[in-house]
């Protein structure tokens, strides 16, 4: 059967999700980490359902990422469903320890909000906005994260503080929430909802990154502002793409092979 253009542009018509961050956002790929990342989770949630698109760069802020959004995202499209925005973890590097990764608070509040107003604007239909779900970045736990620093250094390297303290990663999440509310973005805050747990030092892998229970953790906490903010883009109540094959009409395909809208 030979398809038209038109035809498949409306097989294309799948929804995407777009995750984008640092190695937060990478990694929750992964499945060397004890267990599934969020977006593999994510990833199994949606399936045949919407596309997800893991955009996650390992050691990257939010001014590298701001500058890389029109080549990533060039064109306007109706595809997004919505948007996950994860940094502050590389921009809260302390200024003397790495100056290469951080950026000053106001600078990376300003950042943040072109980053939600980009994607919100991405639909050609002006008046329906992508939804944008942004996280604070999760605590971290210093003295983990200085054995991590201390097993990735050469002979030569002394290494006797954190390059990152929790008490700075606290003023960019904080942050994070400003920015939520200024641009009408749903939060997840991930470092108020870790330190409620007496246990949170768990959901980190090396100090800094998520592990396993993390990364489900994240995921839940994701789930549930997706319920909470805007329920009809939880994966219960997308179309599933095509129907079950129990009920495809071998003799009619025409119209039993239609993509649910």
């Amino acid at each position: 059967r030979c398809h038209t253009e038109a035809s498949i542009n409306k097989m294309n018509a799948r929804p995407q999700i777009v995750l984008f961050g640092d190695s937060l956002t990478q990694f929750g790929s992964s499945v060397s980490i004890g267990g599934p990342g969020w977006a593999t989770f994510l990833a199994e949630n949606y399936m045949r359902k919407a596309d997800v698109i893991n955009r996650g760069y390992s050691g990257y802020n939010s001014r590298w990422a701001l500058y890389m959004l029109d080549q990533l995202f060039p064109s306007k499209t109706e595809k997004i469903s919505f948007v996950t925005i994860l940094l502050g973890a590389n921009d809260s590097s302390l200024l003397e320890m790495n100056p290469k990764q951080h950026i000053p608070l106001a600078e990376f509040k300003l950042n943040l909000i072109q980053m939600v107003d980009y994607f919100q604007n991405l639909k050609q239909d002006n008046d329906n906005k992508v939804a944008v779900f942004l996280f604070t970045p999760p605590p971290i736990n210093e003295e983990a994260w200085i054995q991590s620093m201390k097993s990735r250094a050469s002979s030569s390297d002394v290494i006797d503080r954190s390059d990152r303290s929790d008490e700075e990663v606290k003023k960019y999440a904080d942050c994070v929430l400003e920015v939520a509310s200024i641009t009408g973005a749903y939060p997840v805050d991930l470092y108020g909802e870790m330190k409620k747990s007496s246990d949170w030092k768990n959901y980190l892998e090396d100090g800094l990154h998520l592990s396993s229970l993390g990364n489900k953790f994240l995921f839940e906490n994701l789930m549930k502002s997706i319920q909470l903010n805007a329920s009809h883009l939880s994966y219960h109540n997308l179309p599933m793409e095509f129907p079950d094959w129990k009920t495809v009409d071998s003799n009619h395909l025409e119209s039993s092979l239609q993509i649910k809208k």
